[in-house]
Formats: C-alpha cells, structure tokens, sequence
C-alpha cells in the first residue's frame, strides 16, 4: 500500500524536526549566556498563590535577573538601569527570591501579600 504524498510529508516532518533542533540550541544558549549572578539575591516571605508586585533597577543595561518562587521561575534581561515598570510576578511558595544585581528595589504596592524581607544577601542595594 503506498501513502498518498509521503514524500510531501516526509520533507515537511524533516524540516519541522530540523526548525525544532535549531530552536532548542539558540534559545538554550540564550538562556545560559545570560549569567545571573545567584551570589546577589533579596528573599521575601510572601502569601503563596499571591501575584507580588515589583519594580527594581540593576548595575548596569542588559543585566539578567532571575524570580523564583516554588515551581515559578521568571529570567528576564533589564533594558537600562531605569526602574522598570512594576511587573507581578506569581509566588508558587511562601518565599520569593530575586536574584541579580539590583540596586534599586521596589515593592511597596503588595500590602500584606509580603510578610517579611531580607536583603542581606545584596549588600549593594541603594537605600
């Protein structure tokens, strides 16, 4: 029995696996070149399931910071070392840590969704 169009199928899988493949490689690469440096990082103590709201500024443009929470993990790249627009981000735990060369942090809009904050661990934080 021959399959109608195999060919045409066939051709369109390969291209579909080889888009994939190339895909996976550059944005994983992507991922690993951005260098969070996890040595700087604020821990909050936070409601879980709650959405906390945060602005912050960084060292310098292009800086990657990394928010994880339980299972959440957000990675972004700041664009300037501007504050940037307040942002929420979903806790997925009790605790929230931001890691990254902030300067500047921002989370006064949260209420009681933040029980508590330690920054001890970004000694370069502007006050």
């Amino acid at each position: 029995m021959k399959i109608k169009n195999f060919d045409f199928w066939y051709r369109t899988a390969k291209r579909f696996s080889l888009l994939l493949l190339s895909s996976i490689f550059l944005f994983g690469g992507v991922m690993h070149a951005q260098n969070v440096n996890m040595s700087r990082y604020i821990t909050l103590n936070v409601a879980k399931d709650s959405l906390i709201s945060i602005g912050l500024s960084t060292d310098a443009a292009n800086t990657p910071i990394r928010i994880v929470s339980g299972d959440n993990v957000y990675v972004f790249t700041t664009t300037s070392t501007s504050v940037t627009t307040t942002t929420s981000y979903r806790a997925g735990a009790n605790t929230m840590t931001i890691y990254g060369d902030v300067k500047d942090f921002r989370c006064y809009r949260n209420k009681t969704k933040i029980t508590g904050i330690d920054v001890s661990n970004n000694i370069a934080l502007c006050t």
